[in-house]
């Protein structure tokens, strides 16, 4: 069996919102933070999200890549990453991009800001504004 390996297209959020799913948000960690979204409510945010981030993608300097079965024409698996910012360039930052949010009542809002902060000081890897993760 043969895997195809290319980078998202809008099409492919759907896809990659229903794995997402499947992979964080099922987790208690993830639920413990998000609450119990119901499902067709995480797969029209996260669809539009990821929509707005493959759009926005060029200008972030990030990818998103898909695993396509050619046989089916199914996504089956998805990454998603920052690339290094070249010295004196910069990225559009993500939190500049419009994002759907839930309901703040199913968000625990003092763990999410813990987890923002945390990332932050880490997404600069000790090299002053050029992000690399």
């Amino acid at each position: 069996m043969s895997l195809i390996v290319r980078p998202a297209r809008q099409e492919d959020a759907p896809s990659i919102a229903a794995i997402r799913h499947a992979a964080y948000l099922t987790k208690p960690g993830h639920a413990t933070a998000y609450g119990t979204l119901p499902l067709a409510d995480h797969m029209r945010l996260e669809t539009v999200n990821t929509q707005i981030f493959i759009a926005a993608s060029s200008a972030l300097r990030a990818q998103i890549l898909v695993v396509e079965d050619p046989a089916t024409g199914q996504v089956i698996s998805t990454a998603k990453w920052f690339l290094p910012v070249p010295e004196g360039e910069r990225a559009l930052e993500l939190d500049r991009l419009p994002k759907v949010n839930p309901e703040d009542r199913y968000l625990n809002h003092t763990l999410l800001e813990a987890y923002m902060r945390a990332i932050a000081e880490k997404e600069m890897n000790g090299q002053e504004d050029r992000r690399c993760y």
